[in-house]
């Protein structure tokens, strides 16, 4: 067996793993608006595969959303459903937000440190909540 072939069967089986294979683990998410706190469930993701999965392939309901730290642009790339974006700064604070439809490509914010991804079906923060530890 050639080399090329054996790395294009490896890079199969890590794909495979990355979308198909890969646990998610939940973790409640605390934000700050005004004067109240509240929280939402989300996927955090902080490793290399796992903010390369994202929410790739997953169906509505299955995860309640996905903050992907450090990260300034995302993709809906093997998507089947919209989701709202919520670029945030390095203290946390949210500064744009958009709907993504499948296969769509969002915009790159230089100064975005993370983004949370949630379904459109789903509250999300609003422009100016302040995400305060996860």
């Amino acid at each position: 067996m050639l080399l090329s072939q054996r790395l294009k069967g490896i890079s199969y089986a890590l794909i495979y793993f990355i979308i198909k294979e890969a646990p998610y683990m939940i973790h409640i998410l605390y934000f700050k608006r005004k004067n109240f706190t509240y929280t939402l469930p989300a996927e955090v993701a902080t490793s290399f595969f796992s903010r390369v999965r994202g929410l790739m392939g997953t169906k509505p309901g299955t995860v309640p959303g996905m903050l992907l730290v450090p990260c300034n642009a995302v993709h809906m790339f093997h998507m089947y459903y919209p989701l709202a974006i919520s670029y945030l700064l390095k203290d946390g604070t949210v500064f744009h937000q958009e709907v993504l439809h499948p296969w769509q490509i969002g915009n790159t914010y230089k100064e975005a440190y993370a983004v949370l991804e949630i379904p459109l079906d789903l509250p999300s923060p609003e422009i100016g909540d302040v995400l305060l530890y996860w």
